[in-house]
C-alpha cells in the first residue's frame, strides 16, 4: 500500500524523500522478516511520527511553514487507514518469513538453555521490528529478553525521522542490562561487531552472509563462552560462501599472517646478527678526509 503514494508529488521534495525511504525499509523489513514485521513497522512508524508531529505543533515555537510534513501527513493517514489492525494478530508460521521460521525454531531448540547471544542483522528498521516480533512469537516471547543495539553515535548527528524511532536511552540500558543478564539477547547492526565491551556469548547469529571476512571473524569473536555456538542464516540455495567457505578464508588469512610473521622474524634476526668477515675483525675504514 504504501508505493502509489509516491507517484502524488510532481516535484522533489523533503517529503518525497522521506517517503521513498520509508519505502525502502519497508520493503526491506518485507522481505526479511514477512507480511507481520512490515504491518507492524509501517502502523508504530506512522504513530510514532504523528505524535510527534501533535506534539510539534503544540510548541509555542512551532514552525506554521513547515510545508514538507503538511505535505506527507495525509498520505501517512491513507497509509494507515489502508493497512491491517494489528491489535488482534501477532508473529507466527503464516505471517513470517522461512528465515524467521528458522531462527525462531533454532533458538527454541535450547528450550530453557543458557541462553546469553547476539543477533546480527543489516538494518536499523530490522532490529526495532525483529525485537518486536521475537518478544511477541508464541515460541519465544517466554524465553528470550531482548534488547536492541544500533550504536549511540547514529544519535549524535541525525534527526528522528519516519521509521526511526529508537532512542539512545534504551541502547545504553541495553548493555548495562546484557552484562547484568537482565536481557540474555541483544538484536544489533554491524556497529557491536568491535569496540564495546560486552559480556561473553555463548551464542551469535547472523541473520543475513557477514558482508566481508573481517566481520565474520569480529562477530564469531564475540561468542567467546566455553562451547559456543556461531550461526550463519544464508539461503538454501545460495552456493557462494557458507560457513567452510568462510572459515576456508579465515584458515588461509591466518596462515598467510603466520608466514609473514615468519619472514619478519628471519629478518630481523638477520639486521641483528653481528657481521663477521674472516681476516678483517680489527679492520678500520677511514676516510682521510673527515677522518
Amino acid at each position: 500500500t504504501l508505493f502509489p503514494y509516491t507517484t502524488l508529488f510532481r516535484s522533489p521534495s523533503k517529503a518525497l524523500r522521506e517517503l521513498k525511504t520509508f519505502c525502502t525499509k519497508a520493503s526491506h523489513v518485507y522481505d526479511e522478516l514477512g507480511q507481520w514485521a512490515a504491518d507492524y513497522y509501517i502502523k508504530r512508524s506512522i504513530d510514532i511520527w504523528s505524535s510527534a508531529e501533535t506534539n510539534r505543533r503544540a510548541d509555542p515555537f512551532f514552525n506554521t511553514g513547515k510545508r514538507s510534513n503538511a505535505l506527507l501527513e495525509p498520505l501517512l493517514q491513507q497509509i494507515q487507514s489502508a493497512n491491517p489492525v494489528l491489535s488482534s494478530t501477532f508473529p507466527d508460521e503464516s505471517n513470517t518469513t522461512r528465515k524467521v521460521r528458522q531462527l525462531v525454531r533454532f533458538l527454541t531448540s535450547y528450550g530453557e538453555g543458557d541462553l546469553h547471544g547476539i543477533i546480527f542483522v543489516e538494518q536499523r528498521a530490522t532490529v526495532a521490528v525483529l525485537y518486536q516480533l521475537l518478544s511477541l512469537h508464541p515460541m519465544t516471547k517466554g524465553m528470550l529478553r531482548c534488547g536492541t543495539f544500533i550504536g549511540t553515535s547514529s544519535f549524535s548527528s541525525r534527526k528522528s525521522s519516519l521509521g526511526d524511532w529508537l532512542s539512545l536511552r534504551e541502547q545504553i540500558d541495553t548493555l548495562d542490562c546484557f552484562r547484568k543478564k537482565d536481557k540474555n539477547f541483544i538484536i544489533a547492526t554491524s556497529v557491536l561487531e568491535e569496540g564495546i565491551d560486552i559480556s561473553a556469548c555463548n551464542i551469535v547469529i547472523c541473520f543475513n552472509k557477514p558482508p566481508n571476512l573481517k566481520s565474520f571473524i569480529q562477530r564469531r569473536g564475540r561468542a567467546r563462552k566455553s562451547r559456543s555456538i556461531f550461526v550463519l542464516l544464508v539461503p538454501s540455495d545460495d552456493r557462494s560462501l557458507g560457513p567452510q567457505e568462510w572459515g576456508d578464508m579465515e584458515n588461509q588469512m591466518r596462515e598467510e599472517y603466520q608466514k609473514d610473521a615468519t619472514d619478519r622474524q628471519k629478518l630481523q634476526q638477520l639486521e641483528d646478527a653481528e657481521e663477521y668477515v674472516e681476516g678483517y675483525s680489527n679492520a678500520r675504514f677511514e676516510i682521510k678526509s673527515t677522518g
